[in-house]
């Protein structure tokens, strides 16, 4: 890992940049596509952050993340070894019962920052997408075919610009997406993609394990090896109906925020106005983001006023409230308090 330096930043739509020693180079960072959709005008810049961490279970609607650099495999081998990967990682979606998004073209440590835009080559996209196709079919059980290819979602291939000119290369994406009414509470194992012939083709059970992927039919020396696995086929019905009530709850902010909307001067209610004997200025008072929650749709508007003051414990669930104007502190110390952190950076000793 690069050791840093010196540090800028720079605020362009919420995006902020890092400058490593490695090669002097400035990274930015920047949110990833967004999930589910294929006609966004998102481009990836070459060297630019993605700045979501490959993170475990979160609410079930917000993604994991995985990262494969994708840049050493052989031609020959890519497609063998995108769907591998792209089998492994959707099981332990659908099993854990969350939504999910594997990035082909995106570097991890060491040699990479976490999160770097690589990009890839790709002479034939439809070779992928036939290729995901059957792999789907021949690797899932057969009942189970509908809900996989349902589950799992087309590739996307996002351009890469390297320095604004295109590159000819791409991040690959599949989002994974077990909804309830396809999933319901199946159990969803996979086979071992590297046997062809059916009656030797191994069983798996591939779930989520904080950051990673883990099978539970692996082979192990205990002598009772599938006491986990039975554990967690145990709950699935659980993990089913927390998957149901989360879509629900995000259907229901979703509609919410369509109808309402962030509020302006022009369309604040009259009972959320406030008047500042100060300089007799009005002001429309507004929720903060909402807690435990990273890619809403909420956005703040200047000058607004958040509606929550800064409380104590009221019933250990309310979240206290801290504000911080930071606008009178040198970049550089706003910089090392607080921003490396968010790219998972280290400061030098």
């Amino acid at each position: 890992m690069s050791e840093i330096v010196e540090s800028e930043v720079s605020t362009t739509k919420n995006n902020k940049s890092i400058k490593l020693k490695r090669d002097n180079q400035t990274f930015c960072s920047i949110n990833p596509y967004p999930f589910g959709k294929y006609h966004n005008a998102t481009r990836y810049i070459k060297d630019n952050i993605l700045n979501v961490p490959e993170s475990g279970v979160s609410d079930f609607i917000e993604p994991w993340h995985e990262y494969k650099a994708f840049i050493n495999t052989p031609d020959e081998n890519q497609l063998e070894k995108f769907i591998t990967e792209v089998i492994r990682f959707a099981a332990a979606c659908m099993n854990s019962r969350t939504n999910g998004t594997i990035h082909f073209g995106i570097g991890d440590q060491p040699d990479f920052v976490h999160g770097q835009i690589v990009g890839v080559a790709v002479n034939d996209k439809q070779e992928y997408l036939k290729a995901l196709k059957s792999a789907i079919d021949n690797n899932f059980e057969h009942k189970h075919k509908f809900a996989a290819q349902k589950s799992i979602k087309t590739p996307r291939f996002v351009e890469v610009l390297n320095r604004n000119i295109l590159s000819h290369e791409f991040v690959i994406e599949v989002d994974i997406e077990p909804l309830f009414a396809i999933c319901r509470e199946n159990i969803f194992h996979t086979f071992n993609m590297k046997k062809h012939k059916k009656k030797r083709r191994q069983k798996m059970f591939i779930i989520r394990d904080g950051a990673s992927t883990r099978d539970l039919l692996v082979p192990t020396t205990f002598a009772k090896p599938l006491v986990e696995y039975d554990e967690f086929v145990k709950q699935i019905p659980k993990l089913s109906q927390l998957r149901k009530k989360a879509e629900e709850k995000h259907l229901d902010l979703t509609e919410h925020v369509v109808k309402r909307g962030p509020y302006t001067m022009n369309n604040c209610p009259r009972d959320k106005l406030i008047k500042l004997k100060r300089d007799n200025q009005t002001f429309c008072s507004i929720n903060p983001y909402p807690f435990g929650k990273y890619r809403d749709t909420t956005r703040y508007i200047k000058d607004n006023i958040l509606s929550v003051t800064e409380s104590g414990t009221l019933d250990f669930i309310e979240p206290c409230h801290e504000y911080k104007a930071f606008i009178n502190t040198p970049d550089e110390i706003n910089w090392r308090s607080s921003s490396l952190r968010s790219f998972g950076l280290q400061l030098p000793a």
